[in-house]
C-alpha cells in the first residue's frame, strides 16, 4: 500500500476520529494508526532536518522562527530551496508492506471502511474515497472472506 507523507496527518486524524469501530475492527484500525503515526514521525524528523539546512538557527541549534500578523513562520535563508526540499519530502512514497504480518490488519481494515454505512461529506468524503483507492486492489483484490 502506497500513500504520501503529506496524507499522514489527515488520514491518521480521519481513522481516530469519524469512524465508530469496536472489537476487532478497532484494534486493526489502532495497529494500522500506530504504523501510520511511525511514518508520522519520521516525516517530522526530516522536516527538522530540512528546517536546519535552510533556516537560521538559535543558540540551542533550532530553527528561528518569528511572529507576524498573530502567526509563527520558519526564519527561511532561502525560501526556494526551502520550498522545493519541503516538497520534495511531501511527496514521498509512505508504504505499509502487504505482508503475511499486515494481512489480517489491511484487509479487516479494507472490509470495514469499504463497508461503513457513515455518509460523509466535503473533505471527509474526499478522505473516505482516499482510503477505499489505498485499500482497493491489495492482495490482489483479496477479501477476508476469500481469505477463509
Amino acid at each position: 500500500m502506497k500513500l504520501y507523507n503529506y496524507e499522514l496527518e489527515k488520514i491518521i486524524d480521519f481513522l481516530i476520529n469519524e469512524f465508530d469501530f469496536a472489537g476487532k475492527q478497532n484494534r486493526m484500525r489502532m495497529k494500522f494508526v500506530k504504523i501510520l503515526l511511525e511514518k508520522l514521525q519520521e516525516f517530522k524528523e526530516d522536516h527538522l532536518q530540512i528546517l536546519k539546512e535552510y533556516c537560521h538557527l538559535d543558540e540551542k541549534g533550532n530553527p528561528k522562527t518569528y511572529e507576524k500578523d498573530g502567526i509563527q513562520y520558519y526564519d527561511v535563508i532561502d525560501e526556494e530551496k526551502y520550498k522545493k526540499a519541503y516538497q520534495e519530502l511531501a511527496n514521498e512514497e509512505v508504504i505499509v508492506e502487504e505482508n503475511e504480518t499486515n494481512k489480517n490488519m489491511l484487509l479487516t481494515l479494507k472490509e470495514s471502511v469499504e463497508n461503513c454505512h457513515i455518509p460523509f461529506r466535503g473533505e471527509k468524503a474526499i478522505l473516505h474515497e482516499r482510503l477505499c483507492e489505498l485499500f482497493d486492489g491489495i492482495y490482489g483484490g483479496e477479501t477476508i472472506e476469500s481469505k477463509n
